[in-house]
């Protein structure tokens, strides 16, 4: 009885490295750092071009997104989710400013982000 246990945990434990060692390594996620490069790639944009307001890591439908913030000269905001895993752009939003409110209100967003930023 103690011949066949050990056997049969002998066999478990092949059976279970052989499936581990097939099965590719999966790929780490994507640093915050890198998602906010992807999500400037995806606008067109500059770094130095615009002034990052957020950048969250989030589960949307059941995966890892990044949502990454931006704006541009207080007349337009950028909105983006990057997939974690991949790096891929799942939605991404341009909100350009039509009036004064809309203006104070992103100019404002930016203010509170440099204030807080720890850069």
């Amino acid at each position: 009885m103690k011949k066949n246990l050990r056997k049969l945990s002998a066999l478990v434990l092949a059976l279970v490295l052989s499936v581990s060692l097939a099965l590719p390594a999966a790929a780490a996620d994507l640093s915050a750092q890198e998602a906010v490069a992807k999500a400037y790639e995806a606008f067109g944009v500059k770094e130095n071009e615009v002034r990052l307001l957020e950048v969250r890591k989030d589960r949307d439908d059941g995966r890892v997104v990044y949502e990454v913030e931006f704006a541009k000269d207080y007349d337009v905001k950028y909105s983006c989710e990057v997939l974690a895993s991949s790096g891929r752009v799942v939605d991404k939003e341009k909100d350009v400013s039509r009036n004064l409110f809309d203006k104070l209100e992103l100019f404002f967003e930016v203010l509170l982000a440099k204030l807080f930023s720890r850069s």
